[in-house]
């Protein structure tokens, strides 16, 4: 998303510098290296520890610097360091807001609540969806502070394949041609609901056993009580005698190429704000089987561009998949469908435009 931004504004004449704040010494930092590798500006400001107060008087020397007419944010460590390095300066803050109060992880449900008292000194905080814009109203931020700024993805990178590029995709994975390929492309975390999907695909390989499920992703690395379900994914798929119908990818540096061998993108999620993957799979030309949570209903429109149902739920989610296959020619009008929408609402171009705005708007008026 930063990348993105950077270069569409570059484009417009804005100087756009990232600060990437980090704990301790870094390996080589992917973000700041392609940014500079851009032509962007990007600086690495590090300290031993999550919060030291050097980070601050760094970000604080840095915006003295810089003098931005806007200081962007993106997470809690972002927020505080930012708060505390504009102490006295008056720079106008602007806050993205992803929301993940519901997660596994005590630590990091306490870090968003305490998010919100540092969104109250903020000029304006951006939701990613209805869903958490509703949410920062309920743990008591004014409407006037908090506006929509939807997730975002280029439609020119994600399109919808050719028959030769899904060809090469299937054959790059070594998937048969013959095969129904459903796929969920998310972190293996629990708040992802691969379990469910996993209990549903016992009732669609019932009825079609051609049926393929990818699931990329590492999932070997916990961290802050989210992630490494790698290994207990593997071991529920076998209990379940699903060995041949579900591939475990691992990383997937590319994963146009998982959506181009994809029939069906299938996303189980126990909660989200506005899911990316959803976005690109629909510029793809995917129709979708999404659960009815979060943003999901900012970007699928149930019976227009996927089927939506309750979360936790594997018989739903069966349901929803054995209807979809049994319709080749409507799965298809939702992938077109799916890609219209994007490319009207979700398009970076679109969204940048839009973010460029409230920052002129909130530099105007500070």
């Amino acid at each position: 998303m930063i990348l993105a931004l950077s270069d569409r504004l570059a484009k417009q004449q804005v100087r756009y510098v990232v600060a990437n704040l980090w704990d301790g010494e870094p390996p080589v930092l992917a973000l700041h290296e392609e940014m500079i590798k851009r032509g962007g500006e990007s600086h690495i400001l590090r300290t031993r520890s999550g919060m030291s107060p050097g980070i601050i008087f760094q970000l604080a020397a840095l915006v003295k610097r810089v003098q931005p007419d806007v200081i962007h944010t993106h997470d809690v460590k972002a927020e505080f360091a930012a708060l505390a390095a504009n102490f006295g300066r008056g720079r106008p803050l602007l806050g993205s807001y992803y929301g993940r109060l519901q997660l596994v992880s005590t630590f990091l449900r306490a870090a968003d609540l305490a998010r919100f008292a540092t969104f109250r000194r903020f000029h304006r905080v951006l939701a990613n969806s209805e869903a958490q814009r509703a949410e920062l109203h309920r743990f008591g931020m004014p409407k006037r502070l908090v506006d929509l700024l939807p997730s975002f993805v280029d439609t020119q990178t994600h399109h919808a394949p050719s028959e030769h590029e899904i060809a090469k995709a299937r054959l790059e994975l070594g998937i048969d041609p013959s095969r129904v390929v459903l796929a969920t492309v998310a972190r293996l975390a629990v708040n992802k609901g691969h379990t469910y999907m996993l209990q549903a695909l016992r009732e669609v390989v019932a009825k079609h056993p051609e049926v393929l499920y990818l699931v990329p992703g590492e999932g070997d690395m916990h961290w802050r009580g989210e992630g490494g379900l790698r290994g207990e994914l593997e071991r529920e798929a076998a209990s379940l005698g699903l060995q041949n119908h579900v591939r475990f990818l691992g990383y997937v540096p590319n994963v146009k190429v998982v959506l181009d061998a994809t029939d069906l993108l299938v996303s189980p999620s126990l909660l989200e704000g506005m899911q990316v993957a959803l976005l690109e799979a629909m510029a793809s030309g995917l129709p979708i089987v999404a659960t009815n949570i979060g943003g999901t209903p900012d970007a699928v429109t149930d019976g227009q561009t996927g089927m939506l149902v309750p979360p936790a739920n594997p018989s739903a989610l069966a349901s929803a998949v054995l209807a979809m296959l049994s319709d080749q020619a409507r799965m298809k009008a939702m992938g077109r469908a799916g890609r219209q929408r994007v490319m009207e609402r979700f398009d970076v171009q679109v969204v940048t435009d839009d973010f460029l705005r409230h920052c002129r708007e909130i530099a105007r008026r500070a």
